[in-house]
């Protein structure tokens, strides 16, 4: 039998309960009293129906993927457990950036042990801590990560509103990715027909503290299902007004869709909040051209247009023989129509020949591309 000395055995002892000799708590070694148990695994911060139909067959019906629901966010819950006694509270932090600039921290009382929390970026890997805490000081953390995905858009839960997504996020044909925070689409902030839409307070914090929104892009004209606003409901933010049609009206409409990429190509416009009504047509049509012309692959662009689909503005379907899917179809094909060997290439031709200029598209690439 092997025997111990006095030295190793109280170090021995020392390790298996996480303190050194001198009595503090050692780096690296197994926390015994806090251990956060999700999320263990990749996450996806939108409805599982969404998830499936992402995951789908490229061209796959979206139709068959809907269920009614009013939007597709989900939160995401971090969760722990804890043995220490005597604790006040806890404080959970979690971050993606290497410099920690988007590191969020939030305390909740000690009758609680998970977060919801929303908004994160796609396709990054999330740190997490939560730290137990004993009149206000940290007596102990558990440590974890988890990733997110980057199939499809990056959905973003802003209360009040619906259907807003960010248009970043997405690996382009030159092997870059587009800037996340940047741009972000959705439905109209103010109350409109049968929709509910209506930004909350709560919301406006979204828009102004986390998404820190500068100006509200409206792209119907002044008047038309807005109220005649004239100021933005988010707080700071400046209402810009360009009024557009959707799908073919990109060829028709040709100044006003001149104004709205030039609008895009001014880097003191941003971070944008572009909408129209349900940010699914006009809107759609512009986002579509703009992730197009940085190169976003068309099964992305696709899905990004569809996506509405898991909202409450109805579907938005690429393939069928609907209203939309043909407007869409008829749209697609004369974009396709433009001279150019990629679809990058024939949107730029496109923009060129409604007189968007070609310092104007390299602004916009420039900028979505975070260059």
């Amino acid at each position: 039998m092997k025997k111990w000395r006095p030295l190793a055995l109280l170090s021995a002892l020392c390790l298996t309960v996480g303190f050194s000799a001198c009595g503090e708590t050692t780096e690296g070694t197994e926390e015994l009293h806090i251990a956060i148990t999700a999320p263990t695994e990749t996450v996806y911060p939108y409805v599982e129906n969404a998830k499936e139909y992402l995951l789908a067959t490229r061209g796959e019906d979206v139709g068959r993927y809907l269920t009614g629901i009013k939007d597709s966010a989900q939160d995401i819950v971090i969760e722990w457990t804890c043995s220490l006694s005597n604790v006040s509270g806890y404080r959970v932090e979690y971050y993606s950036k290497a410099d920690k600039s988007d590191l969020k921290r939030v305390e909740v009382s000690a009758e609680k042990t998970s977060l919801a929390v929303r908004n994160l970026y796609k396709g990054a890997k999330y740190q997490v801590s939560v730290s137990a805490l004993v009149n206000g000081a940290v007596q102990e953390t558990g440590k974890s990560s988890f990733e997110t995905t980057d199939l499809g858009p990056r959905v973003m839960s802003v209360d009040g509103i619906y259907n807003v997504r960010d248009l970043g996020g997405y690996t382009t044909e030159s092997g870059k990715t587009s800037t996340q925070g940047l741009i972000y689409r959705g439905g109209a902030l103010t109350p409109y027909g049968p929709y509910d839409s209506n930004l909350s307070a709560d919301g406006m914090a979204t828009m102004a503290r986390d998404m820190q929104i500068k100006t509200e892009l409206d792209l119907r004209g002044y008047g038309e299902e807005s109220g005649y606003l004239t100021e933005s409901p988010i707080p700071d933010a400046t209402l810009k007004y360009i009024q557009v049609g959707g799908y073919a009206s990109a060829f028709s409409m040709k100044n006003n869709f001149k104004e709205v990429f030039s609008f895009f190509a001014d880097i003191d416009n941003y971070p944008i909040y572009m909408h129209c009504t349900g940010g699914a047509d006009r809107t759609g049509t512009v986002s579509f051209l703009l992730n197009a012309l940085i190169g976003v692959s068309e099964t992305d662009l696709i899905h990004d247009y569809e996506f509405t689909s898991f909202s409450v503005y109805g579907q938005r379907n690429s393939i069928d023989g609907t209203e939309f899917g043909g407007m869409f179809q008829a749209f697609y094909t004369r974009l396709k129509s433009f001279e150019g060997e990629t679809l990058s290439e024939k949107t730029e031709s496109y923009m060129l020949s409604i007189g968007v200029t070609q310092e104007e598209i390299d602004s916009i690439r420039a900028i979505m591309l975070g260059e």
